[in-house]
């Protein structure tokens, strides 16, 4: 959904004559954190789908460590009012994670209306998938969990936490602030 947004926000703001180098004037500090979480989820992924012991043994927790380090980072450029807003659905998210023992809950009866891979739906079903576990009557705070289904016709069809559709928004507001304004000028 973040992507998603993302680029069709870029779409718009080109349409609307905004220009990408207004992205240099960001006021960000330490950039690389906001990389850092993302690579160390694909990392979770892809070495809990090969059986890499660190990530089969830690993989929950170093997902909980993921949605650390982007809320340090978000909180770190605060000077910018969209990364605020994405911080609050940051830290809705690592609520959700942190009480849930380090996995996101996702809707059992969902998962077969979204895309996902067959390795992805199997471990989760079997309660091995690191990032994510099925919605039960255990689960703490369901209603930030992955719950919100955007179905086929759409493309890249998801689950969604109300976490994820407040980072999405900050993050479309941000671009179009960014190319299409003097805000950041």
């Amino acid at each position: 959904m973040l992507l998603d947004g993302f680029v069709l926000s870029l779409i718009v703001a080109l349409l609307r004559k905004g220009k990408l180098r207004r992205f240099r004037n960001l006021p960000l500090k330490n950039v690389e954190l906001f990389a850092l979480p993302f690579l160390l989820q694909f990392a979770i992924f892809f070495g809990g789908k090969r059986g890499l012991p660190l990530f089969v043994i830690y993989g929950s927790l170093l997902y909980l460590i993921s949605f650390a380090l982007l809320l340090i980072a978000l909180l770190l450029n605060g000077k910018v009012v969209e990364f605020r807003v994405a911080a609050l659905g940051v830290f809705l998210n690592f609520l959700v994670v942190g009480l849930n023992g380090g996995r996101m809950p996702v809707r059992g009866e969902a998962l077969g209306k979204v895309r996902l891979t067959s390795y992805a739906v199997e471990s989760i079903r079997r309660g091995e998938n690191p990032q994510f576990v099925l919605v039960d009557e255990n689960t703490r705070l369901t209603p930030l969990a992955d719950i919100v289904v955007l179905p086929r016709p759409y493309p890249r069809p998801g689950l969604f936490s109300i976490g994820d559709i407040i980072i999405t928004l900050a993050a479309v507001v941000l671009v179009q602030r960014a190319m299409c304004s003097n805000r950041y000028d």
